[in-house]
């Protein structure tokens, strides 16, 4: 079962790790999601695939959501979740690592496209990626000059 990167997962977490039961309201603050979405995450197709036979959503009216079910399934299922959320972790360090090196061998500036290209990634997530980088950057004493229509580089400054 490939667990990496769906919110499903998320939610069965904190549903695994709570020893009562949690309303839609709750979990949604705690996921700072909206309640809709913790509900439509809770009757996806993902969800029931996760929870596999062995292991059942039960609702109780006045109390909430909590997950039941065979202790070596619920166990197995806990494993699984927490070593999906270190290799996701993991592959946004390495895949960060990736983006810094870039930019440190650049001579040019380098496009946020160019990298996204090379990293197979969305702009978007370069994006993201940069601003994690920034503080990071700071603390070395370096800084991401930004430029548009002309690209990224990285400056030092002491």
């Amino acid at each position: 079962m490939a667990l990496r990167k769906h919110p499903v997962y998320e939610l069965l977490d904190v549903l695994l790790n709570q020893n009562t039961y949690m309303t839609i309201k709750e979990l949604s603050e705690m996921l700072d999601v909206s309640e809709k979405t913790v509900w439509n995450r809770l009757h996806c197709e993902k969800m029931q695939e996760a929870l596999g036979k062995d292991i059942h959503l039960i609702t109780k009216t006045n109390a909430g959501i909590a997950v039941k079910g065979n202790y070596e399934a619920i166990h197995t299922l806990k494993k699984k979740i927490q070593m999906a959320m270190f290799e996701e972790n993991e592959s946004d360090d390495f895949r960060r690592n990736k983006l810094l090196m870039k930019l440190l061998m650049a001579v040019e500036p380098v496009t946020t496209q160019d990298i996204a290209d090379d990293l197979l990634i969305s702009k978007k997530q370069v994006m993201q990626d940069l601003e994690v980088l920034s503080e990071k950057l700071k603390t070395n004493q370096l800084e991401l000059y930004r430029k548009q229509n002309v690209g990224l580089q990285l400056m030092c400054y002491k």
